[in-house]
């Protein structure tokens, strides 16, 4: 399998111009997320990419695009750069989750096991009837439906900020059903998972993990402390 670690963001709240060049133990975080992917057996190449362009799906696909030219596995594993904590154990964890037949797996992390493994990180949760989750910040994908969906997916990035223009997006009443079953509590992750088929046309599954480091990330200086926290208790030096 090739992974992607995505390293092109920037950060205002970070003391360096892009996350991926911010040092642990003298190592930029962009390197230190790849040198996990490489103690993971299913992994036969890692590749970071910082891409050209200002839009994160056009350096992702751009980035895709070249791999399968090169001849690239069927499933590529996608990363952020900035989640130090990931280990190879949590990512071997979600793998051997990942059901079989789909095209999309992201990992979803429960709040518990976010606030037990890293109290007083401050995340944002989605309250579904099957638990109160957060997002991870890597993900598995059949890298044959990517190049198809560029568009769709260049409109959700650009709108990811303004509500009404990404409820067009579903459809407005899909939205307001969204919305309307998120404040009853009764949204389910099936449910999420079939409106990505129908709108995305390929099928996706949230795989449930007890990883909360894949959702752990550093985008501000209070996530700072935490970092190095762990790095003083891993007898490192920043």
């Amino acid at each position: 399998m090739d992974v992607l670690v995505l390293a092109g963001g920037q950060s205002a709240d970070l003391p360096v111009l892009q996350k991926a060049d911010l040092l642990i133990g003298g190592i930029p975080m962009a390197e230190r997320v790849a040198a996990v992917f490489q103690d993971v057996p299913a992994v036969r190449s890692v590749r970071i990419e910082r891409g050209d362009s200002p839009s994160l799906v056009a350096n992702l696909l751009d980035a895709v695009q070249r791999l399968q030219e090169q001849g690239c596995s069927e499933y590529l594993l996608i990363s952020s750069c900035d989640i130090p904590f990931l280990t190879a154990e949590a990512v071997t964890g979600f793998l051997d989750a990942c059901p079989p037949g789909a095209d999309f797996y992201y990992p979803v992390v429960r709040k518990e096991a976010c606030e037990q493994q890293f109290p007083g990180v401050r995340r944002t949760y989605v309250k579904l009837k099957d638990g109160t989750f957060t997002g991870g910040n890597l993900f598995l994908v059949r890298a044959a439906v990517l190049p198809p969906l560029r568009a769709r997916l260049n409109r959700l990035f650009a709108h990811r900020k303004r509500p009404l223009l990404l409820a067009r997006e579903f459809g407005l009443g899909v939205a307001l059903s969204f919305a309307w079953s998120a404040l009853l509590g009764t949204l389910t992750i099936g449910r999420l998972e079939r409106e990505a088929e129908r709108i995305a046309g390929i099928k996706a599954k949230a795989v449930i993990t007890g990883y909360a480091e894949i959702g752990t990330d550093i985008d501000k200086l209070s996530d700072l402390a935490l970092l190095e926290q762990l790095v003083t208790n891993t007898k490192e030096v920043i």
